[in-house]
């Protein structure tokens, strides 16, 4: 049986997670730029010849946006929305991602602090290796 996505799940930090460390093992994260999101990219370019690495991001930072009262991410003041859906969107595009965050809610940075939140993210990213973003 495939598993369905969590398009509920939000981000909890500018930095990668566990996954994108020690190989993509369960482990505890640590603060290791060898071992994160910047070695991965290294090793894309280096051994397989690869010029550009893109990342991709929602507009939100993940599917269900930012987690409020997280410390990592509380100085941009997210706050839960919950959107509400048109029929003509419900009748013409049932998507499984939007009636996610329509019962789950999309958490949402500050607009006064997502200019803070998208400078930290991509410098981040940059700083990593990743070369462009394509944000949706």
């Amino acid at each position: 049986m495939r598993k369905k996505a969590s398009f509920a799940n939000r981000l909890t930090d500018i930095k990668e997670n566990h996954k994108f460390q020690n190989d993509g093992k369960w482990a505890d994260k640590v603060e290791d730029p060898t071992k994160g999101i910047r070695h991965i990219v290294t090793e894309i370019k280096d051994q397989h010849s690869v010029k550009y690495v893109y990342v991709w991001h929602t507009l939100a930072g993940y599917w269900g946006g930012v987690r409020p009262g997280v410390t990592e991410m509380d100085h941009y003041d997210s706050k839960m929305t919950y959107p509400v859906s048109s029929p003509g969107v419900e009748s013409n595009e049932p998507c499984d991602a939007f009636n996610s965050i329509v019962k789950t809610g999309l958490g949402l940075v500050n607009p006064e602090k997502v200019y803070n939140f998208y400078n930290e993210l991509h410098s981040y990213l940059t700083l990593a290796g990743i070369d462009g973003v394509k944000v949706e």
